[in-house]
């Protein structure tokens, strides 16, 4: 399989960092962590569908009544942020902090590109592609 061949060997400490993430959170057996410095934080719910992975670096962090839900083959590149809770810019410039929260949906066939940020309420329909260092934080993306 092409998707093996790409996964990076994995040190003790992140097998068992990612392990504690299969125990914790809602993780399909054959979803994969490619990489070090991976990062699942929050107390939301986390859910990562079949044959899906997510690269190095990248980070899932989910506020209280929140989830992540990654579907089937989804691809996940390095350094990859996907936030359930955000301030508003606007807001925060005038000194009000105001948040944004909500879930972030990765249907089936989702490619996210390296060093891309995905924020609090976004739905990514099936097969959808988000290039390289992208800032989505307000829309439905589809290509």
């Amino acid at each position: 399989m092409v998707l093996e061949a790409i996964l990076q060997p994995l040190s003790l400490k992140d097998r068992l960092r990612y392990w504690s993430y299969r125990r914790r959170y809602n993780i399909h057996p054959s979803f994969k962590f490619n990489g070090d410095g991976i990062m699942f934080t929050g107390d939301g719910n986390i859910e990562a569908g079949r044959e899906s992975y997510i690269g190095r670096g990248s980070i899932i962090s989910t506020v209280p009544k929140t989830r992540v839900k990654i579907g089937r083959n989804c691809m996940i590149s390095h350094y990859v942020l996907l936030y359930t809770s955000s301030l508003y810019a606007k807001d925060y410039v005038k000194g009000v902090k105001t948040k944004k929260i909500g879930d972030i949906v990765l249907e089936d066939g989702v490619w996210i590109g390296a060093g891309a940020y995905i924020g609090p309420g976004i739905t990514l329909l099936a097969h959808s592609i988000v290039p390289a260092n992208s800032v989505i934080t307000n829309i439905v993306y589809q290509s």
